[in-house]
């Protein structure tokens, strides 16, 4: 985890595909928190929408319902999605000051 850290490797996190795989059994055993607290770059992702009964917006709700991520981390995981991808650094920067401006206003 430290490693992980310290070189900010991304992570997807998929909460629900995790509780229909039984990657955990319940909901409560999830790592999302502690991850995040441990300071790791996350990302919150669907995975498969149809098979798992869910959407990108579901996802978040979840993790600020059950974890109790505020605005502000939601934003940040949001914001690691697009340092995570493969864009080129300048399409980042670009999607990045779009998403905060689109923030600031709201």
């Amino acid at each position: 985890m430290e490693v992980l850290a310290l070189r900010q490797i991304p992570i997807e996190i998929c909460v629900s595909s995790n509780l229909a795989t039984g990657v955990c059994k319940e909901i409560a055993q999830h790592p999302l928190r502690r991850y995040f607290d441990e300071g790791l770059m996350l990302t919150l992702n669907s995975d498969d929408p149809a098979m798992f009964h869910t959407s990108l917006t579901r996802e978040y709700q979840l993790a600020q319902d059950t974890f109790g991520l505020s605005d502000e981390h939601l934003r940040e995981l949001a914001r690691n999605s697009f340092e995570a991808s493969f864009l080129r650094a300048e399409k980042k920067v670009e999607f990045l000051n779009l998403f905060d401006a689109a923030v600031f206003r709201t």
